[in-house]
């Protein structure tokens, strides 16, 4: 990741005493470094997972945090925070969501064993078109 642009960042919106985005937009309410990690993404990011919905209404990455990340922000640290999740909505704000080592291996998890949330059955991913069915797929 790129630190150099920390300074940047911290210049170029509103940001109170505790870290906090002020100025509007979609990173208002966020912490400072919800910005470095979302431009980390722009950038190319290497995040564990994307996801992104059909419509582009909903984007997420998963970014393991390695030891320069623990080195720059060490209240990661402190907290046990092993990852996040970058979030953009579909009304397009920006958010992170902070993952402890448990809560990672949580998410891998159900993202890697997707259940239908009705019946609770495991889905099956079609090989053609990718997408986890709980039906016969139409494609084959």
């Amino acid at each position: 990741m790129d630190y150099e642009q920390l300074d940047y960042w911290r210049e170029s919106y509103d940001i109170d005493e505790r870290g906090i985005v002020q100025s509007p937009g979609a990173f208002e309410s966020e912490h400072w470094y919800t910005l470095v990690y979302w431009q980390y993404s722009l950038d190319g990011g290497c995040g564990d997972i994307h996801a992104t919905m059909d419509d582009n209404s909903f984007y997420a990455e998963l970014i393991v945090l390695e030891q320069t990340d623990h080195e720059k922000f060490p209240e990661f640290l402190e907290q046990k925070i092993q990852a996040v999740n970058l979030i953009q909505t579909e009304s397009g704000f920006i958010y992170l969501e902070w993952l402890t080592l448990s809560d990672y291996q949580q998410l891998r998890h159900e993202i890697n064993n997707p259940v239908n949330p009705v019946t609770g059955e495991s889905l099956v991913q079609c090989d053609l078109c990718g997408f986890y069915l709980d039906h016969d797929c139409e494609c084959e």
